[in-house]
């Protein structure tokens, strides 16, 4: 083995370069990203931290005895928890509201920040996909957005309104924003 001029070693006596370690890899695409390391290490935290919170919030949603009553939407009885559809999606919190031909299926779909339009198509397309999978003809699924806030063009598309989505901001659940 023989050093070459970056101090590397080489096997086979030339001077070929060795390759990048994957930091350098790293380090160069961080570069040409126009970012600073610390950046992107502040927002890989900053994600990290906003699942781990979603979670803690679902968390308290499913122990509470009537958690959507700040709401208005009361009578809720826990059905799962990331109950996932065949297709392999997954809703946050499932819930059934009343009983027999009365009873209606709320899903509720968390998001710690900004609720937009890529929410609501979510949760309308659970709806869809609940009714679907039901095997039976069941009452439209109520359909609920938790978040921090609503972003305008999703603001137009939420409401009390039949087959519109409910907006429920944490802050009306008693959650702090951060």
């Amino acid at each position: 083995m023989t050093s070459s001029a970056s101090g590397r070693l080489s096997r086979s006596g030339s001077s070929a370069p060795a390759s990048p370690s994957p930091i350098e890899i790293w380090a160069r695409l961080v570069a040409l990203a126009g970012r600073r390391p610390d950046q992107l290490a502040k927002q890989a935290a900053d994600g990290i931290y906003r699942i781990r919170r979603e979670r803690e919030i679902q968390a308290r949603l499913e122990r509470a005895a009537d958690p959507l009553k700040a709401a208005g939407i009361t009578g809720l009885r826990l059905v799962a928890a990331e109950f996932r559809f065949t297709n392999g999606r997954r809703a946050d919190l499932l819930y059934e509201r009343g009983r027999g031909p009365f009873k209606r299926d709320v899903i509720v779909e968390l998001k710690r920040g900004l609720i937009d339009d890529r929410a609501v198509d979510q949760v309308l397309d659970y709806a869809a996909l609940i009714s679907q999978e039901a095997g039976r003809p069941r009452r439209r699924a109520l359909t609920v957005l938790i978040g921090d806030s609503l972003h305008p063009s999703a603001a137009t598309r939420v409401g009390r309104w039949p087959r519109r989505p409910r907006f429920i901001s944490l802050a009306d659940l008693g959650y702090e924003r951060e």
